[in-house]
C-alpha cells in the first residue's frame, strides 16, 4: 500500500522508484525483495483467479464500483486512470492490468468497508494519493 495522505508501507518484489521526498511521514519502506514472491508472478496467479470470475474490461474512463460482492475487473492492455474514484459503498473491487498501469487522479474511500487492489504485469506509476492495495510484477514509480 503506497499512501500520501498519511503513513504508508510499500512491498515489492522488484524495486521501487519513488523521486523526491519520503512515502509516508515515518519514513516506512521496504528495502529488500520478499522472497515469498521471489519467481512467481503474483499478477499471474490473480490472471487465473479473476479469469474464472467473468470480469468487467476496466479502461480509462471506467467508474470503479464496489458492492456486497466482489467486482473484478481486468484490461486488454496498460491502463491510465484519469477520472477520480471514490469507494463510497462496502466491498471490494480486484483489477488486473496486463501491462502498465499510471494513477494521475486520487483513488478515495469514504467507505471504510470498501477495498480495492490492483494486480499488474507490467509496471506503476503512482501521480495522485490513494487508497488500497497496489502489486506490481515490475517496478512502483511514485515520482
Amino acid at each position: 500500500m503506497v499512501t500520501t495522505g498519511g503513513p504508508g508501507i510499500a512491498q515489492y518484489g522488484a524495486t521501487i522508484e519513488k523521486g523526491e521526498g519520503n512515502i509516508s511521514s515515518t519514513n516506512w519502506r521496504a528495502k529488500t525483495t520478499n522472497s515469498v514472491f521471489n519467481n512467481y508472478k503474483v499478477a499471474g496467479y490473480w490472471d487465473k483467479i479473476i479469469n474464472a470470475k467473468s470480469p468487467a474490461t476496466i479502461d480509462s474512463s471506467t467508474t470503479i464500483a464496489t458492492s456486497a460482492t466482489v467486482n473484478y475487473y481486468k484490461s486488454a492492455g496498460a491502463l491510465t486512470i484519469t477520472s477520480p474514484q471514490t469507494l463510497s459503498n462496502p466491498g471490494s473491487a480486484v483489477i488486473l492490468v496486463n501491462g502498465n498501469l499510471t494513477i494521475n487522479t486520487p483513488i478515495k474511500r469514504t467507505n471504510k468497508k470498501s477495498f480495492i487492489a490492483f494486480f499488474v504485469t507490467g509496471n506503476i506509476t503512482i501521480g495522485a494519493d490513494l487508497d488500497g492495495v497496489f502489486y506490481a510484477d515490475g517496478t512502483i514509480n511514485v515520482p
